[in-house]
């Protein structure tokens, strides 16, 4: 299959969006990628919700340490603030920007090949699940 030159693509090896919390806590740098993508407001935490981290023995056991979180106020160094959304979350947002943007979103497929050309790139894609057939 050949996708027009000028298309946003992308291509995630898992088949869906992440359901395994592997992140909840973005720090301002991220934000301002997500941002490019207009979705920042969407993955923002509400000011004043998440100011400080803390471990504990159980829920309702002994604090063992407490810190505030660093870049949760806005800094000179970012127009952006940290936020924190479960990965489940933002993978779901980034998902339903891409579809709407009209990008070609490909779950289950891996990139094998780039070739890199002045005016952008040749990416070779393949399914995870049919690892003989190559799209390109």
């Amino acid at each position: 299959m050949s996708i027009p030159s000028s298309c946003t693509v992308l291509v995630e090896r898992r088949s869906s969006p992440s359901k395994r919390l592997r992140a909840k806590f973005f720090y301002p740098r991220a934000i301002e990628l997500y941002r490019s993508l207009g979705i920042g407001p969407e993955i923002a935490t509400p000011s004043g919700m998440l100011t400080d981290a803390a471990i504990v023995h159980s829920l309702v056991g002994e604090e063992i340490r407490r810190w505030t979180l660093p870049a949760i106020e806005g800094t000179a160094a970012s127009p952006c603030v940290a936020s924190s959304i479960k990965q489940w979350d933002l993978e779901c947002v980034v998902r339903d920007t891409v579809r709407r943007l009209r990008a070609h979103l490909f779950f289950g497929h891996e990139v094998t090949a780039l070739d890199p050309y002045p005016d952008g790139a040749i990416a070779t894609v393949m399914s995870i699940t049919s690892r003989g057939k190559t799209r390109s």
